[in-house]
């Protein structure tokens, strides 16, 4: 039966400028209070509910089984500063994570959650294990966890090699490409040299843009888009006003062979201010 597999990560729910639902309840100490995503935030989310619905539609035409993983960072209590986070109470931020990633898994047959960052995620990826067993995901019955350092799906004979966390990255645009090539060398040396099979697909997250190592590569390497606005570590390294988008990359997997297109949503830039 077809398979259609649809990645994404990098959401960071509990960042202001991360995924977030419209509206959400969130625990007091004597009551909850209502916590109302920004503007943006609500774009980014009507983008994330697009997504999932375009995808169910998708699979539905193709009479196909709808797959989704959650890549990484699907919650966000950083260590490195509190002062972008909407609550530092466990219980909210995994409310929060779940209330994101509902939708998604409402719509798929199995929906996988992949551990990513633990300055973001806590120590072991705790934040992210709780999230996957509140939305009932697809479990890892080896580790007895709702939730997965490494991901390897055999789909329709394909075997697609899915972890949060790349080797290598590029930092500039020119070298975004390049750095998912490098990619593709360095777990082909690897995997070979350990004498495992070599992946067919390779899906990382963590650097924050879209990347495909191309056709010619084996394994192909493709990083995933963020679904987060540019965070004040972003604007540090230069990236104020810039415009980067968001969204998924989606596989149709039948008989052995499979196709990709890249799903994205480009944000809108800030209005100009302009002189009286």
């Amino acid at each position: 039966m077809a398979i259609v597999l649809v990645v994404t990560g990098d959401t960071h729910p509990n960042s202001y400028v991360g995924l977030s639902p419209p509206t959400i309840e969130l625990e007091g100490i004597d009551e909850q209070w209502t916590y109302i995503a920004s503007t943006a935030q609500r774009e980014l989310y009507n983008s994330w509910l697009e997504l999932w619905q375009r995808s169910r539609l998708f699979a539905a035409e193709h009479g196909a089984k709808l797959y989704g993983v959650h890549n990484g960072d699907g919650a966000d209590d950083n260590y490195h500063s509190k002062g972008g986070l909407i609550s530092q109470n466990p219980s909210n931020i995994v409310r929060l994570g779940a209330g994101v990633l509902q939708p998604a898994r409402d719509v798929c047959d199995e929906f996988f959650v992949v551990k990513g960052t633990r300055a973001h995620v806590g120590e072991h990826g705790y934040h992210e294990e709780n999230i996957a067993r509140a939305i009932g995901a697809t479990r890892d019955e080896r580790a007895g966890s709702a939730s997965w350092w490494f991901l390897p799906l055999d789909l329709e004979g394909l075997y697609f090699h899915i972890a949060h966390h790349p080797y290598t990255f590029g930092t500039r645009p020119w070298t975004a490409v390049s750095a998912a090539a490098r990619e593709s060398s360095i777990i082909l040396h690897k995997t070979t040299i350990a004498g495992q099979p070599v992946p067919d697909v390779v899906l990382r997250s963590h650097c924050h843009y879209g990347a495909d190592s191309g056709m010619t590569t084996k394994p192909r390497v493709f990083f995933c888009w963020p679904w987060q606005i540019t965070t004040t570590y972003g604007i540090r390294l230069g990236a104020a006003g810039e415009i980067v988008p968001v969204g998924a990359w989606v596989f149709l997997i039948e008989d052995g062979h499979y196709t990709v297109e890249p799903h994205l949503w480009w944000p809108r830039s800030k209005e100009h201010w302009t002189a009286p």
